[in-house]
């Protein structure tokens, strides 16, 4: 994360400067024992080889005594702090999903840093702003397009399409999903605009008529959903929800 990034940035710095302070003291110190004589040596200190032997302990000698200037400890300050900060959002209400009946998860703790400093986000059409899940609101076939359904994203810039909608009596009587995967198909369309049904039924264009029948068949034949029991309801399951959203489409057209 960004702190990660600006702590490992300032340990590097606080090391360029201690490496200076460590050479300065062992010189100094060599420098300082060069113009005494064996005698004047304090008597507490071991008598010592001078050379660049005896420099270089010094150094390590300076370097050890002068660690405490680089905090080794915030890494683990930070962890503390991380795990404090993930109490509050699992606990906070306002993350609280009451759908699904369960609070915010935190699966990455060094994640919590990055909330609110989000600039750019990065997404593919489905899973991380539509939760896995598409539903089928209209088609472009053979230079055609059906349907006038808008999704939240319209709705919340004001681009909705709020023409009114054609009654869904007048759709074909065997039209239609079963209750597993009618929850995917969510088409409408709007009054005088051009039909699917007509398309498909009463279109005096034999080639779009047909084109559209074979791009419904590609929808069916070309993806896979398996309808699975759990407990007593029968669930559609898919490898995407693309597969999903078309197969669904298919079984109501």
């Amino acid at each position: 994360g960004y702190s990660d990034m600006l702590v490992n940035r300032n340990l590097v710095k606080m090391i360029a400067l201690l490496l200076p302070i460590c050479l300065a003291g062992a010189t100094a110190h060599a420098v300082l024992r060069a113009g005494l004589d064996s005698d004047d040596e304090p008597w507490y200190l071991p008598s010592e080889a001078r050379g660049l032997g005896s420099w270089f302990l010094d150094v390590c000698t300076y370097f050890i005594l002068s660690s405490s200037l680089i905090p080794i400890s915030f890494y683990v300050t930070r962890n503390i702090i991380f795990t404090i900060v993930r109490y509050f959002v699992i606990n906070d209400l306002t993350m609280y999903d009451e759908e699904n009946d369960e609070p915010c998860r935190v699966k990455t703790m060094h994640l919590l840093e990055e909330i609110g400093q989000v600039s750019h986000i990065f997404s593919d059409k489905t899973g991380t702003l539509t939760s896995n899940r598409m539903e089928f609101r209209r088609a472009h076939f053979a230079n055609s397009t059906f349907g006038c359904g808008d999704t939240a994203i319209a709705h919340s810039l004001g681009k909705a399409n709020d023409a009114p909608r054609r009654p869904a009596e007048l759709a074909p009587k065997w039209a239609g999903n079963r209750p597993a995967t009618s929850p995917f198909v969510s088409f409408e369309e709007a009054e005088g605009e051009l039909s699917i049904w007509d398309a498909l039924l009463t279109d005096s264009d034999v080639g779009r008529a047909c084109a559209l029948r074979e791009c419904l068949i590609a929808l069916a034949v070309n993806h896979s959903v398996m309808l699975e029991t759990v407990g007593e309801e029968q669930v559609p399951s898919a490898s995407s929800p693309d597969e999903l959203a078309f197969v669904a489409a298919a079984e109501h057209f």
